[in-house]
């Protein structure tokens, strides 16, 4: 019988606990509640859905023809460049060159040049340089202005075996724009010497 109250009892006291703190309980489960909402909301924000990858645009690269318009434009821009250079920095440009006859073996030491009295170049020539003068590259002396009219060239060349070989080179400069070079001829035509001026026409 006394075992009987106590069951009674303990059941009316666990009664009585929950009656008593009905809350905590309560918010409990809503706080797991909204705590899982929270979950579940803050995925969907993150996740991308496959519609909006599909809508997403595309990065695509320029076609070929646009390519080669761009090209196009860059080298008319260079080209422009170079006639405002002319035209305003250098209006009366010659270009003077130096070479050898093609695939001439004509050893080189040292050239001297010398523009109307007064000292152009005075330069060395090692193998790399003279090498290259063989296979028919030229050698820039003079790329700036010179007046119209006449002018005189005085040029002395130093050969690897031999004596020096030296000569004027007059010219008068008729065109604004010219380009000419000097040319050291290995078998030079009958009567002619060694040494001779070229000028090209240039069309800008």
């Amino acid at each position: 019988m006394a075992r009987a109250m106590n069951l009674s009892t303990v059941r009316t006291q666990k009664m009585m606990t929950l009656k008593r703190h009905p809350i905590p309980l309560i918010m409990t489960a809503a706080l797991l509640s909204l705590a899982a909402l929270s979950t579940s909301v803050n995925a969907e924000d993150i996740a991308p859905t496959s519609s909006a990858i599909a809508d997403a645009p595309m990065t695509e690269l320029p076609p070929p023809a646009n390519l080669e318009n761009s090209k196009s434009d860059i080298l008319q821009l260079d080209r422009d460049l170079a006639n405002y250079e002319q035209r305003f920095l250098t209006p009366l440009r010659t270009t003077l060159l130096f070479g050898l006859s093609p695939n001439s073996p004509l050893g080189l030491r040292n050239l001297q040049v010398q523009l109307d009295g007064k000292l152009l170049v005075n330069r060395d020539y090692g193998s790399p340089e003279l090498a290259s003068l063989q296979k028919g590259g030229m050698d820039l002396l003079f790329d700036t202005n010179l007046p119209l009219g006449r002018h005189v060239l005085s040029v002395t060349v130093q050969p690897l075996r031999g004596p020096q070989v030296q000569r004027q080179l007059a010219f008068i400069k008729k065109n604004p724009v010219s380009l000419m070079a000097i040319q050291w001829v290995e078998k030079p035509a009958p009567g002619t010497f060694p040494l001779r001026l070229v000028e090209w026409v240039r069309h800008d």
